[in-house]
This record gives C-alpha cells, structure tokens and sequence, in this order.
C-alpha cells in the first residue's frame, strides 16, 4: 500500500504546485512532500536489512532515518554520496517548506522537484516501476537521452546551459510525427497560442536544458505535437 500512497500523493502535489499562489497553499505542498516521503520509506525500509545502528530501528513515521538507512545500504559507497544527500535534502526541504509561513511558488517548485528526485532514485534502486514513469511525459528518446515538450514538473526543473538542438533530436521528432521548428524565445508565448511547445532535454528528475539553433542564438526548438501523441 505504500507505493500506492507514494504514487497517489506524488501526484496530489504536482497538481497542487500547478496553482499554488498563497503561502498557505505552498505551506501545503510541502506537507504532501513529506507524506509522499514518508510513504516512500515505509515502502522500502526493511529493519533486518537496513538497519545497521545500534539501538531500536526508527518508528514508521520517521522517513528522515528510514530513508537514510535505506539509501546507505541501497547506495553505499563514496562514489553514491551525492544521491545520498539529494534524498536527505528532499527530506529537509519538505519539512522546512510545511513550516514556512511566508513559503513562496519558487520555494514549492524546489521542494516538490527534490521530492520527485528522491521517489525516482529509490524506486529505480528498489526495482519500482512508477506508474506514472512514462503515460505523464510527451517526449522522444534518442539512445539514452530524451527530448520532451511536456511532463511532471518539466517547467519547474532546474535548467542546464544550453546545448545547440542535436539533430537526432530533430529527426526522432519528425519520425514521430510531430513538428519541429526553431522561434525566438520573445516569440514562445505566440507559438503556444499556435499549437507549439518548447523542447528542452531532460532526465525527467533533477535537471533540464534548452536546444538551440545556434552556440549563442535566442531561437530555441518547439515542437508542434502530432495529433493524439503520447509519450515516446
């Protein structure tokens, strides 16, 4: 039941974020974060497996060192430390953001994307399919990279230097049946009254990127989506 609770209440918060305005309705996406977390770990943590401390193995509520415990087994080694600390981060950011009282959209946006992080690394590790992995995005995929349009939490990503468009890239899309084409960025908000939208590179967790014509040009890559597509 604890993916399930994971899952459901991930997407509670991707929806939440989308119209989150007042400080009390990021104050709330934070506490969903840390619900979804506290699933997550319920999901995975095993004492006899995990639990390598002495003294009694953490309540069923204690996400903060179950999850620790978990991910020092499932990740061990100085090679891992980064995921490590992404997850202890997503914890303390969904618990900070649920106490905050002048919590803003960005603060929501940075808790809810560490959040996201952390439940993809643990389900990977853990052999969890999501059942949202794939039906939520709108993209392609070019050997182990993806280009998409449209996603959980796409636009609340933090963003990479940009990469001129790949032409892989460009030719997946056509082969698809969408689109491509190249539009200024002061000529996007346009472009989606059309029918368009930007294509950023992605790993669907922690990071996306803008495709460019050019090294240093402002157009960037839209896509017009084929009609009734789905994820690639």
């Amino acid at each position: 039941m604890s993916w399930n609770r994971t899952e459901r209440t991930l997407q509670q918060f991707r929806q939440a974020l989308s119209s989150a305005e007042t400080p009390e309705q990021c104050q709330a996406i934070g506490a969903l974060a840390r619900d979804a977390l506290i699933s997550l770990a319920q999901a995975v943590f095993r004492p006899e497996l995990h639990w390598r401390t002495a003294g009694p193995p953490p309540s069923t509520t204690d996400s903060k060192r179950q999850l620790e415990a978990y991910v020092a087994v499932a990740f061990a080694g100085s090679s891992n430390e980064e995921v490590r600390s992404l997850v202890r981060s997503a914890i303390q950011l969904a618990d900070a953001l649920s106490h905050k009282r002048t919590a803003t959209p960005k603060d929501a946006s940075l808790a809810a994307v560490a959040a996201e992080s952390a439940i993809r690394l643990v389900a990977i590790s853990a052999d969890h399919e999501l059942t949202d992995s794939d039906v939520d995005w709108r993209g392609v995929t070019v050997g182990p990279r993806y280009f998409a349009w449209d996603g959980p939490q796409l636009h609340a990503l933090p963003d990479r230097q940009p990469i001129p468009a790949p032409n892989a890239a460009i030719e997946a899309l056509k082969e698809a049946g969408h689109t491509p084409s190249f539009r200024r960025r002061d000529r996007l908000r346009a472009s989606q009254a059309q029918g368009s939208f930007q294509v950023f590179e992605t790993d669907r967790a922690s990071w996306r990127r803008e495709l460019l014509y050019t090294q240093d040009g402002d157009q960037v890559l839209v896509v017009r989506p084929a009609p009734e597509s789905g994820a690639a």
